[in-house]
């Protein structure tokens, strides 16, 4: 009992840390996926610029403790990232435009997963995240639209989150759009134990872009 009252404790201080840093940086997270966006590195370069700042203020705790907050910190950046991905708030005009997004998704991810290899202790993966956005990036920039391998590494997305993703394309009907999805979940593979953590599980929207769906 009181080695479990430690943890939570733990998890608390460090929701703490990260929430005013967070506060701080929501500002930029707003910015990603905008019109501004597309021909800007301003907002990765501040989030990781920002975080970078209030990492040499946790340089003090423990290694455990150090660690934990860059995990949580990382899922967070993640998490945000992709949430304003699938939000759409940003139309790609063509072919060209859509290819051009999918290369700085990679870049920019690639260059927070660069920040936290920097200050994360050897051991702590980094590299599961990146992948992700890597692997959704290729199915935005993909002409023939394949969900298949989505969907088998990333089994815990949900069907609103899929349509998302193929919406954000930009090449595939409406009208089809929820077909296409219900035909990649139905190849997906038997559930297995994830060594990851769920990327996609806490990620909600608070817009109604797709309430015409009726998912």
């Amino acid at each position: 009992m009181a080695c479990k009252k430690t943890w939570n404790l733990r998890d608390e201080a460090a929701q703490f840390l990260l929430e005013e840093a967070f506060l701080d940086l929501e500002v930029h997270f707003d910015d990603l996926f905008t019109a501004k966006w597309l021909p800007s590195t301003i907002p990765v370069d501040t989030i990781c610029i920002t975080l970078d700042d209030y990492f040499q203020d946790y340089n003090h705790l423990r290694d455990k403790n150090f660690e934990y907050v860059i995990n949580e910190a990382q899922n967070l950046v993640y998490k945000k990232y992709i949430t304003a991905m699938l939000s759409k708030k940003v139309a790609f005009k063509n072919v060209e435009e859509a290819q051009q997004a999918a290369t700085k998704i990679v870049k920019e991810a690639n260059q927070i997963r660069s920040f936290f290899k920097k200050i994360a202790p050897e051991g702590v993966n980094v590299d599961w995240p990146f992948e992700v956005i890597s692997m959704l990036a290729e199915d935005v920039e993909m002409l023939s639209l394949d969900l298949h391998s989505v969907v088998a590494k990333c089994p815990d997305m949900s069907e609103e989150q899929l349509v998302r993703l193929v919406w954000l394309r930009g090449d595939v009907p409406r009208a089809r759009l929820r077909d296409t999805v219900a035909i990649a979940r139905a190849s997906r593979p038997p559930p297995r134990a994830n060594s990851h953590p769920s990327l996609f599980k806490h990620i909600t929207f608070s817009d109604r872009l797709l309430s015409h769906f009726n998912l």
